[in-house]
């Protein structure tokens, strides 16, 4: 069963906390289902694992109360996140990182945060990377967008300037897996 790990959901409380009302909170909350809302309520745990489709959930609802629901905003909430990294426990790797050692850092790592598919990354020259998502037992694109986020960010505070990231391959697209390109100066 996917399941997402307390630390990847954190993030979105926080930012639903930092960039919303209480009443664009509230709204979100209502989206959300039954037990989610209760676990919302109660308290989400780092270490805690919890079904995947909370992840799905949340980052939903997040677009349709901050965004029009079109999926846009979402690579916003992995970027909070890459920047909620850089103020814990990862502050050190983003300060004597560069920005390939910090991605390839970041497959070592992934499994930490979802147990939902492998992410492996390649480099492809100096300065460009290719993150592919492999085995994924539970697709979403609110998923792959929030990586496509989170990547983009990590590099941008790992050094890298002039980021571009894009997802080249897409399983909604027929493609095997899926891959975020991204490469910087």
């Amino acid at each position: 069963m996917a399941r997402v790990k307390g630390t990847a959901l954190i993030p979105r409380l926080k930012y639903i906390d930092e960039q919303g009302t209480p009443e664009q909170k509230e709204r979100i909350l209502t989206q959300l289902s039954p037990v989610f809302q209760a676990d919302i309520r109660k308290n989400i745990y780092v270490g805690m694992w919890y079904p995947f489709e909370y992840y799905i959930e949340i980052n939903r609802a997040m677009d349709k109360v901050f965004g029009s629901g079109d999926f846009t905003m979402i690579p916003q909430f992995g970027k909070y996140s890459a920047e909620h990294s850089l103020k814990g426990v990862y502050k050190f790797f983003y300060k004597v990182g560069s920005p390939d050692f910090i991605i390839m850092r970041a497959t070592k790592v992934w499994n930490q945060y979802f147990e939902n598919g492998t992410l492996t990354a390649e480099k492809e020259g100096t300065k460009q990377v290719r993150m592919i998502l492999l085995d994924v037992e539970m697709y979403a694109d609110e998923h792959n967008l929030s990586v496509l986020g989170w990547v983009k960010r990590t590099l941008e505070l790992s050094g890298g300037k002039n980021v571009k990231s894009d997802i080249v391959k897409h399983r909604k697209k027929g493609d095997p897996h899926c891959e975020i390109v991204s490469s910087w100066e």
